[in-house]
């Protein structure tokens, strides 16, 4: 557990108890959210259920997905459905863009039937936001050169500014009408898009659409014109200016390091900025939890490749690793429960 500062300060002062979390924020990263199973399942199915207050949670891409099937009033059974549509994905051995992206979309089935986007909407404790990004340039295209190239271009141009990214992408933020204190933030040009059930499925479709991976989604309704992709493009960890004078922003992560955006994973040099930091909570399984797990790692990507034509090995590991998962929430439960939890909080030290 790392905090921020004041996030630090407040629970040495009060402890920490449901009606202080403010925010959940949830990080893009594909399969690797499968380690963050247990948590998931007691921070919104035990612990935040009954919150007095409303909880603003945002998140892209993976992050954004996983707590839209929390908004459902019935959230067991939905996350249930898409836990089981996520570990079922069949690919071929090279699939095309097209075979990818209607996966995917099966996959929301299991979040939008019966009704699902007025549910999410209109969740009594739980209020969804998420990012797409909007693509600008010579990736405002699904052609494989032309994403290709911009991509290159602004993972270079990346290397020298962040704020560089606004030449190649348009941060959209898409909010729940009950507005977040996030709504107005300024780190990085923002769109904005209130939520509606005409345009909630394609604007979450959008925030996991990965370029050259999944087609980018266009006709968003309430939206600008242009490919929408993947919100971790620019907000892969939540590096963000929350907009919280009190209260916590709470981040169950699958690591301990925060990285801005998915380009400044290749270059290894961008850090969080502090302020932003100030009322976070993160939460994250040790380094030798990690390596206790089937194969001493998280699942990620990769695991396509790793266990390509043995799709069966592929789900009893992702299996393995959720049933070990519950570990995680087990352990935060007790410190809860003893009172030690303040013992097990430390500063961010990077």
């Amino acid at each position: 557990m790392y905090a921020g500062k004041k996030a630090l300060v407040h629970i040495k002062q009060s402890s920490l108890s449901a009606d202080d979390i403010r925010i959940v924020a949830g990080a893009a990263g594909g399969p690797k959210w499968l380690v963050l199973h247990g948590l998931d399942q007691f921070i919104f199915g035990e612990w935040l259920a009954n919150n007095k207050k409303p909880v603003h949670l945002l998140g892209s891409s993976i992050g954004a997905w996983r707590y839209a099937a929390y908004c459902k009033a019935d959230f067991k059974s939905a996350f249930s459905k898409f836990e089981k549509l996520y570990f079922e994905q069949r690919y071929s051995e090279k699939p095309s863009i097209d075979e990818i992206t209607e996966q995917l979309d099966t996959i929301l089935d299991a979040i939008f039937d019966d009704g699902g986007a007025e549910e999410i909407l209109n969740h009594p404790h739980f209020k969804l936001n998420f990012f797409a990004d909007r693509s600008r340039g010579l990736l405002n295209s699904d052609l494989p050169l032309l994403l290709m190239s911009g991509l290159l271009l602004a993972t270079f141009f990346n290397l020298f500014s962040r704020n560089s990214l606004n030449l190649f992408f348009r941060r959209t933020l898409f909010y729940n009408p009950m507005k977040a204190p996030f709504i107005n933030m300024d780190d990085f040009p923002t769109d904005k898009v209130e939520l509606t059930k005409d345009n909630i499925r394609k604007a979450l479709l959008a925030s996991g659409s990965i370029p050259l991976i999944v087609k980018g989604i266009t006709d968003i309704p309430g939206a600008k014109d242009g490919y929408y992709r993947d919100g971790g493009l620019i907000d892969y960890h939540m590096s963000l200016p929350y907009g919280l004078d009190d209260g916590i922003a709470l981040l169950p992560h699958f690591s301990k390091t925060i990285i801005p955006g998915w380009l400044d994973k290749y270059a290894g040099i961008r850090k969080p900025t502090d302020k932003f930091l100030e009322h976070v909570l993160l939460l994250a399984p040790t380094e030798s939890f990690i390596s206790s797990l089937p194969l001493s790692k998280i699942p990620d990507r990769t695991d396509f490749k790793r266990f390509i034509n043995d799709d069966q090995g592929r789900i009893q590991y992702w299996n393995e690793v959720t049933k070990r998962s519950l570990e995680l929430s087990e352990t935060l439960k007790s410190w809860m429960n003893d009172g030690t939890l303040l013992d097990h909080v430390k500063p961010f030290d990077f």
